[in-house]
């Protein structure tokens, strides 16, 4: 088979870079298509042995460049004889799975993420909701990323009776590495040390990894980072909050100014090797308004680390409150206060977590595990789109 992955920036790709491997060793042509970032792309293409051609598209609303991109993108299935579109990422479903349409692909595949019309007002919800609408109807299958995904995508109306939906395994696109790069029994020397000060001193180190956008809930942690200092002064806590700035949905200046000012909070702004951070960490926090099936409670798990995350159906899959970590109701700051100071009283409770979030991921979410789903459903798509001729 000739098949397309295509997303809005190439970065993604690695977060499912198993899906390259699988097809790869069952001897299918694959193009990797983005929007933006060419030298990360070949970057990327190179290291996996893949071709790849970058189509100039904008993540944000963009009528005329979109109308553009779908007519180049159409002409090069056309070209390359493509037989599956395989669409990740909102721009990257809309524009692959509508360009697909029009050049006659058999397969188009939407691979859902999540959906940012959770947390999306306005003229923007409505921009979102039609998007959706519109890629999904045309798709020929869908497949959410978690059970999450795909109760929002019935509830918004999105799925047509006919379309199939599948979901690999538990969920995922890619899984965990949990053999090698996340795995705990790699912790001894791995601290985490940033312009050498390192935090093996204090008694209880907080993670926070994800990009710093409002819809993270850092105004969450924020404001509960400051009851834990004030119900546990005696104790040395610090907070680690690493991720990139978000220029679409930046967090306030209240916030930033907040974290910053803290003396207990280190911001290191964004990381290459989050094990390395969660091999310093006693708890990671995620206190999200909306996800697909996050990864970074996946890799915190895979490490042997509790997460407490917010009760959300994205988390609910990942997280069992008071077995692998703590859920506490979306923007409760004293919940979530309370849940941290647990920890900071009870470390045997939260490696006893840790513990058991590490078994449930290595069998639910697993590279391996994935990985073999994914070589079932390639078998699955070529016997559909390429029958034998007999």
């Amino acid at each position: 088979m000739r098949i397309v992955e295509i997303c809005s920036v190439p970065e993604t790709f690695s977060f499912f870079d198993c899906i390259f491997k699988a097809a790869s060793r069952q001897g299918h042509h694959i193009l990797a298509v983005a929007g933006s970032g060419k030298e990360r792309l070949r970057s990327f293409a190179s290291r996996e042995g893949v071709a790849s051609k970058m189509v100039k598209f904008e993540r944000n609303v963009d009528p005329l460049g979109d109308a553009i991109a779908i007519f180049k993108l159409a002409w090069l299935f056309c070209e390359e004889r493509v037989d599956i579109v395989h669409a990740h990422t909102p721009k990257g479903v809309l524009l692959g799975i509508a360009s697909g349409l029009l050049a006659g692909v058999p397969g188009r595949i939407a691979h859902l993420h999540g959906f940012p019309i959770e947390t999306a007002k306005g003229f923007r919800w409505a921009i979102l909701h039609l998007a959706d609408w519109i890629s999904l109807r045309i798709a020929t299958e869908v497949i959410p990323v978690g059970k999450g995904v795909r109760e929002n995508a019935e509830r918004f109306g999105y799925l047509s009776t006919g379309v199939r939906v599948t979901m690999l395994g538990s969920g995922s696109a890619g899984g965990v590495d949990c053999e090698r790069r996340f795995n705990p029994k790699f912790k001894v020397g791995k601290r985490f040390d940033n312009n050498h000060r390192s935090d093996t001193h204090c008694d209880f180190t907080a993670l926070f990894v994800g990009r710093l956008a409002r819809d993270k809930g850092l105004d969450t942690l924020c404001a509960a980072w400051r009851e834990v200092r004030a119900l546990r002064p005696s104790s040395c806590v610090r907070l680690i909050v690493a991720g990139g700035e978000d220029i679409r949905e930046p967090i306030s200046q209240e916030v930033r100014t907040s974290l910053a000012s803290d003396p207990t909070v280190r911001m290191v702004g964004e990381v290459s090797a989050p094990e390395e951070l969660y091999a310093s960490a006693d708890v990671v926090i995620l206190p999200t308004r909306r996800e697909g099936l996050p990864y970074v409670p996946l890799e915190a798990g895979a490490m042997g680390v509790p997460v407490i995350a917010s009760d959300i159906p994205a988390c609910r899959e990942i997280v069992v409150d008071g077995l692998t970590g703590k859920l506490f109701a979306v923007g409760d700051t004293g919940e979530l206060a309370k849940a941290i100071v647990e920890y900071v009283d009870n470390k045997e409770i939260a490696r006893a977590h840790g513990k058991n979030g590490r078994e449930r991921v290595c069998r639910l979410f697993s590279k391996t595990a994935i990985m073999a789903a994914w070589v079932v459903w390639l078998d699955r798509i070529d016997r559909e789109t390429c029958p034998e001729v007999i």
